[in-house]
């Protein structure tokens, strides 16, 4: 858990990150390859519902590899519901819409690299964690892309992106992964534990407003990725108690989750008061042997209006 849950922060983009935010605005494709970087679990997913979860997760590393790396709009047409719904704030609705906004990024940025370093599917949605750079020696930008996938088309799309900071609290890169070991494999039996006791854990934080629930939930020795704070529980611990010092209406409102292996990807609306616009903020944990061990995370602001009726959520 990260100061981005524990607290509100103010994200401000470039222009530049802005347009390439709607790289989460990609669609789902089919199974027949993967963004070469993406990897996958090593123990192939059990019964008709973890198949479908694969195919889903290749279907949608496949197409945002096509759009974005190689430029190949047919892929939109393919594998894009004509119902499409978007929640980037920049992109309307639709497959056109879609197709509009990346040729515009494919025309400002023509050497953009998209990568997709970890994915969590569950259900009939697609958590993304990527790493996007404009230009060769640009600054990254880290996102997450939500899909929802319904019979071999993407029908709903969520994007979170910021750009990579210069420096961190905890030295840990965006993309690594530090806790051992290092395969992501768990039985579906402990997936479900893991998914609940994430749940818990931000009921119990950021709604209960229960500090001892951190350590309860989070190992002393988390590895963190937020740049913000530093490795460990203690560092969550005294973020949040000056946050609620501050935000004593502070909240957190789930949206969609999922959880494969021993990942559990949450993506939530933050708020430091009700009425607040807030962030849209998605989290991907690591939970091993009843402890939250490692966590990562993108923020963007909610902004006051939107090229869509749909909200970030």
């Amino acid at each position: 858990m990260a100061i981005r849950l524990l607290h509100v922060r103010t994200v401000r983009f470039s222009i530049a990150a802005a347009a390439v935010a709607g790289l989460a605005v990609a669609a789902t494709a089919t199974a027949t390859a993967a963004s070469p970087s993406a990897p996958s679990t090593d123990q192939p997913a059990s019964g008709s519902a973890g198949r479908q979860a694969q195919a889903n997760t290749k279907l949608v590393e496949y197409f945002s590899d096509q759009l974005f790396n190689d430029f190949n709009l047919s892929v939109v047409g393919k594998y894009v519901s004509p119902d499409y719904l978007q929640h980037n704030p920049t992109v309307g609705n639709g497959p056109a819409a879609l197709e509009q906004f990346v040729t515009g990024v494919h025309a400002q940025y023509p050497k953009l690299k998209f990568t997709t370093i970890r994915a969590v599917a569950e259900g009939d949605l697609v958590f993304l964690q990527n790493q996007n750079v404009v230009a060769p020696g640009a600054t990254p930008l880290d996102d997450f892309d939500v899909y929802r996938v319904d019979n071999g088309k993407i029908v709903e799309h969520w994007d979170v992106l910021e750009s990579q900071p210069s420096s961190s609290a905890n030295g840990n890169s965006y993309a690594s992964e530090l806790s051992k070991p290092e395969s992501d494999y768990a039985p579906a039996s402990v997936t479900a534990q893991d998914k609940g006791l994430v749940l818990d854990y931000l009921t119990e934080v950021t709604q209960d407003h229960e500090p001892s629930a951190i350590g309860q939930y989070v190992a002393p020795s988390l590895y963190q990725h937020d740049p913000t704070l530093a490795n460990g529980s203690a560092a969550i611990e005294q973020s949040y108690a000056s946050l609620l010092a501050q935000n004593p209406y502070y909240g957190v409102q789930i949206a969609q989750v999922a959880a494969e292996g021993d990942l559990v990807a949450v993506h939530a609306h933050v708020r430091d008061t009700p009425s607040a616009l807030g962030q849209s903020v998605v989290y991907l944990f690591r939970v091993r042997d009843g402890k939250i061990v490692e966590e990562w995370d993108s923020t963007e602001n909610v902004p006051a209006t939107s090229a869509n009726d749909n909200t970030m959520f």
